[in-house]
């Protein structure tokens, strides 16, 4: 019989593991019994199936978790006695999981080679429900030998030893409105000739997950940030309700097997005790799923199931953005400090050269004197009029070539002037972590992401630069100090970032959200479940198909426009530049500037009037 099983439903490469009882335990164990165990490893090798023999007194040693090849199936012998099977057979689950050879969604097949006083079915469904309860084991087959006076023995007959008869037996665990609760028993096969002369029909694992559910409870545990995960309030029927992008998943795979979803109160953060608190509902049976922000990278394997990947993002570094020039810093360093000292120094030599050229054998008024050939120097630099044209030729031909010179510097000037005006721009940006570290940017810690594999090696690259971190705690916090107080930055995925920030009323994100060029990679988010729960396969092919149609995608970008526009602005950003007074500051630091020269040149014009005076008034005396 056993070798009929094998034959049907395992591969001869990969491993089997034969869990026999140990020897103290079977110094009283009865002729049946060792002759079955003797019956079935004889079975086994003669099939030349990879195997291996434990026992409760093994020292196998396996390996770290990843480098484990699970078995595909396990052979466990249980004594006859109920009360010592069931204490051996949780020893034995006990023992498989602390070796990690233990694979809950292997197949099982366990055989009774005798019952001392209950039935095979009460026997059965105890064995079943132990498996159920403990580690959610249910691709279980039960050979149980029980009375048969219609049968002869015959050795080496598959289905008989001795007056007894092998009745099989399996569980069903969402059958009879039980909805996963407890197992319900079903005999596979009983002493029927029909049945026997055709036991290459009969299916040995029958499918556990029926394709309606008839509104079984499905418990799930959420945790995480918008808009994976967030609270929404139903106005119809003044409640709250949980959306969000693995909410709509889950929805669709309950819609579509007709459970009722139970949505837990889901822990709104990524600290280290929500998560702690989700693998505990998961464990404790509280719950038979966990969503929401589940990184793929760093989910315990160990105790946990994964599905398969439903969203990539990618998980950059949020930096403080490069605030806003000041328009009148901004007009000031249209040019450099060099190029105003040239400006200055052209001017005096302009002026210089002008009054030269004006004094001579003829003498030309409106350039006689040097205050007033650095007065009409300083008009024609600012293109305004001068008080009189130039009459000598030689200096009319360094008035025009200074003309020209004025000309272009002043159409270069006034056009970057009226384009700063409006627009000054932005500072430059922070891109590697040597800008940070220069500038005195404090890496933002988040304790919950200590065991992120990335997360550390990204922060060990940064501590050895600059060897300090603050520590931040909420990432909501940590998130808005960035761009509050711009003095840390911090890990995020985009998407969440993005959410975040039109969630508080941003539109223009550009110059409110910016990530580093370096040190960031691609992650994904998944389920969880407890291990072995048998709705994991059915779920990944739920989600292999709501991914192909792009839902994942598409539940995204509403969510982030419908936030986008529900939220007021809460910055002072606006659709259209309006000018106003501070706008207008460049203009009047000019005006102020050229208001304060004149002031110098016409005080120093009173003084030179007065000193001429003073002179003329003494010669004539």
């Amino acid at each position: 019989m056993v070798s009929i099983i094998l034959k049907k439903h395992f591969i001869v490469t990969r491993p089997i593991l034969v869990f026999l009882r140990n020897s103290f335990g079977c110094i009283f164990c009865s002729d049946d019994e060792l002759d079955m165990q003797e019956l079935v490893i004889k079975h086994i090798n003669e099939q030349h199936w990879s195997v291996q023999i434990l026992t409760s007194s093994s020292n196998a040693t396996i390996g770290t978790y990843e480098g484990v090849v699970l078995h595909q199936g396990y052979i466990i012998f249980l004594p006859s006695d109920l009360y010592d099977a069931r204490k051996e057979l949780v020893y034995q689950l006990v023992m498989l999981n602390d070796k990690t050879l233990l694979n809950p969604r292997g197949k099982f097949i366990i055989i009774i080679p005798k019952i001392s006083s209950t039935s095979g079915e009460i026997f059965s469904r105890e064995i079943l429900q132990l498996l159920w309860s403990l580690n959610k084991i249910c691709n279980v087959v039960i050979l149980v030998a029980e009375d048969s006076v219609d049968t002869p023995y015959n050795v080496g007959t598959p289905h008989a030893i001795g007056n007894k008869i092998l009745s099989l037996y399996y569980g069903s665990i969402y059958e009879d409105e039980e909805c996963g609760k407890s197992v319900t028993v079903r005999k596979l096969m009983e002493n029927n000739s029909n049945l026997l002369s055709n036991l290459e029909e009969i299916d040995f694992f029958p499918r556990k997950i029926p394709k309606d559910f008839k509104g079984c409870l499905l418990p799930v545990s959420f945790v995480g940030y918008p808009p994976y995960i967030f609270l929404e309030k139903n106005m119809k029927t003044n409640s709250t309700e949980v959306g969000g992008i693995s909410a709509e998943l889950i929805n669709y795979f309950t819609n579509h097997f007709n459970f009722t979803t139970h949505f837990i109160v889901p822990t709104m953060g990524i600290t280290s005790e929500s998560y702690d608190l989700l693998y505990k509902q998961l464990l404790e049976g509280i719950s038979d799923i966990g969503a929401g922000m589940l990184y793929y990278s760093f989910l315990p394997r160990q105790i946990v199931d994964i599905s398969i990947p439903f969203s990539t993002d990618v998980i950059q570094f949020v930096v403080p953005c490069s605030n806003k020039i000041s328009r009148t810093q901004r007009v000031l360093s249209i040019f450099t400090i060099w190029v105003w000292l040239t400006l200055f120094i052209f001017l005096i030599i302009f002026s210089i050269l002008f009054w030269i050229a004006a004094n001579g054998p003829i003498e030309d008024y409106p350039f006689q004197t040097i205050y007033l050939s650095f007065y009409n120097s300083w008009a024609i630099l600012l293109g305004v009029s001068v008080t009189e044209k130039p009459k000598k030729p030689s200096l009319r031909r360094f008035f025009i070539l200074y003309v020209c010179y004025s000309f272009a510097i002043s159409t270069i000037f006034q056009a970057y002037f009226t384009t700063y005006l409006v627009e000054p721009g932005y500072g430059k940006e922070f891109s590697t972590f040597d800008d940070l570290s220069n500038a005195g940017v404090e890496f933002g810690d988040i304790s919950s992401l200590d065991l992120y594999p990335k997360y550390k090696e990204v922060y060990r690259t940064f501590y050895r630069i600059r060897k300090s971190k603050i520590d931040c705690g909420d990432f909501i916090n940590c998130f808005f100090r960035v761009v509050d107080r711009q003095n840390i930055f911090v890990t995020s995925p985009s998407r969440l970032s993005k959410f975040i920030a039109s969630d508080r009323g941003y539109i223009t994100l550009n110059h409110l959200i910016c990530f580093l060029s370096e040190g960031d990679h691609h992650d994904s988010f998944a389920f969880v479940f407890r291990k072995g729960h048998p709705l994991l396969e059915t779920i990944n092919d739920i989600l292999e198909k709501y991914i192909e149609a792009g839902f994942v995608d598409r539940y995204y970008e509403r969510a982030y426009y419908n936030t986008t526009l529900e939220n007021k602005l809460a910055t002072d950003e606006e659709m259209y530049f309006v000018f106003s007074l501070s706008d207008l500051l460049p203009v009047f630091v000019v005006l102020g500037f050229g208001l304060f020269g004149c002031c110098i040149v016409f005080l120093f014009e009173i003084v030179m009037k007065f000193s001429y005076f003073n002179k003329k008034r003494r010669s004539i005396c």
